[in-house]
């Protein structure tokens, strides 16, 4: 009859298998894979990232006027003190009946020819200092210096949190597939030397909403196999992105081609949040 193994000689079994399956590991070639994170320590992370993102963009204490950005500028205006879209308190033909570049006539109202998407976003940021302007008797008139501070104010405050908010997002994507300091290291590249400080976060142009939307885009295609609702998050990141820019609708086919094929499951929630922009 075999004799039985002492308990010293099981222990010692036991413990010389996880050295001998890590070395295995490496001779058939596979990463090894990162520690979890910690999503406290991440959120912290995150908080400092967010808050000197948002500091260096105000640094300037200015925005960049540009005409692009004019209804984008007075549009969360219209929505919350007249309830309407058109444009016709802040702007008017001129003496020979031409209309700005950045206006439409529709019906009589002057609309706006870009996508209202990133309006819409940042409508909610606007409430406090539309509620000041509706209980001021008489009315702030519309070009006054008061009424232009809080116009420019409030546009550069939005596009700068929109725009860090993106920074953000990308870091806490990438600490899914990286480590902390590589990620905060991506996430301050990207935020700092890239057009996101330049363009995105001085003026309410569309760039920077589309940015953040592909950062959401990022952090849930990173998440696929662990949070069951990440295709629907990828869907509606990429319904933002597309009314945001038309053109950002092109990505959504070969998405919808990969839930297609081998993930039916996902596929129904994708292409009913990617639905959503028409």
């Amino acid at each position: 009859m075999a004799r039985k193994a002492s308990p010293r000689k099981r222990q010692r079994k036991r413990a010389g298998r996880g050295p001998r399956a890590a070395s295995s590991d490496r001779l058939r070639g596979r990463t090894p894979s990162l520690p979890s994170a910690r999503p406290r320590r991440d959120l912290i992370f995150s908080g400092f990232l967010l808050l000197l993102l948002l500091v260096i963009y105000n640094s300037n204490f200015r925005t960049i006027n540009s005409h692009d950005t004019f209804p984008a500028r007075f549009l969360p205006f219209s929505l919350l003190l007249d309830h309407s879209l058109s444009l016709d308190q802040w702007f008017q033909p001129d003496l020979e009946g031409r209309l700005p570049a950045y206006t439409a006539n529709s019906r009589g109202h002057l609309m706006s020819v870009y996508p209202i998407m990133t309006t819409v976003v940042v409508t909610p940021l606007y409430v406090l200092p539309a509620w000041w302007l509706s209980r001021q008797s008489p009315p702030v008139y519309p070009y006054s210096l008061l009424f232009l501070l809080i116009v420019n104010t409030m546009e550069k405050i939005s596009a700068s949190l929109i725009a860090a908010t993106s920074g953000v997002v990308l870091f806490l994507a990438l600490r899914k597939i990286a480590s902390r300091n590589v990620s905060l290291a991506v996430a301050l590249i990207y935020g700092l030397a890239s057009n996101t400080w330049t363009i995105s976060s001085q003026a309410l142009w569309r760039h920077g909403l589309t940015e953040l939307s592909f950062a959401f885009l990022l952090w849930a295609l990173f998440r696929l196999p662990d949070l069951p609702s990440a295709p629907f998050w990828a869907g509606l990141a990429l319904a933002v992105a597309t009314a945001n820019k038309p053109l950002e609708a092109i990505p959504i086919v070969p998405f919808l081609l990969y839930f297609g094929r081998g993930q039916w499951k996902n596929w129904l929630p994708f292409s009913l949040c990617a639905r959503m922009k028409k």
